[in-house]
């Protein structure tokens, strides 16, 4: 006997397949319209309450009030110790550090270097391992060019320290330094 083959599915036209296919891609494009325009009324309520809560906060918000002289004049002096600050840090540090390289003897370690601008003193504070050492390093730096009127302001003696018991503070004029 001859084998029977039975297909109980009935072949679809062509017309209804593309059919089925066009009402399901308009289905997916018209789920994908609501879901931006969703997107998009979601994007504009945030905006509507940012703008309301800014308006909320501007109206609670306090009038400026008109700095006093009190007030005008703390400003002022801080404006002023800024300045000073500014020009403080506005040193030619390059050439006063390798000024102070130069001057270094042995036995000679600088700790401090302290500007004061509106005066053009620099401060510094360093240990030597006697008088000598620290007289030679004063004269050294007055003939470096960079410094006039180097003068010795405090000395203080370590004799716990072997190495460098003297500790030095000179003061130094930068005239040359602007």
């Amino acid at each position: 006997m001859k084998r029977i083959c039975m297909d109980f599915i009935q072949p679809i036209p062509l017309w209804q397949h593309y059919l089925r296919i066009g009402i399901l891609g308009c289905g997916a494009l018209a789920l994908l319209y609501s879901i931006m325009q969703q997107q998009q009324v979601t994007d504009e309520k945030k905006a509507v309450l940012w703008q309301r809560n800014n308006l909320t906060q501007l109206g609670s918000r306090k009038q400026t009030i008109i700095p006093t002289v009190a007030q005008a004049g703390a400003e002022q002096e801080a404006i002023k110790r800024a300045n000073v600050i500014l020009q403080q840090l506005n040193q030619p540090w390059d050439r006063l550090f390798s000024t102070l390289e130069q001057a270094i003897g042995p036995g000679i370690s600088i700790l401090a270097i302290a500007p004061e601008q509106n005066k053009s003193i620099i401060t510094i504070t360093a240990v030597a391992p006697n008088m000598d050492a620290a007289i030679d390093f004063i004269e050294r730096l007055q003939a470096s060019g960079l410094f006039t009127d180097v003068h010795l302001v405090n000395q203080e003696v370590f004799p716990e320290n072997r190495r460098q018991p003297l500790q030095l503070t000179i003061n130094a004029r930068t005239g040359a330094l602007k």
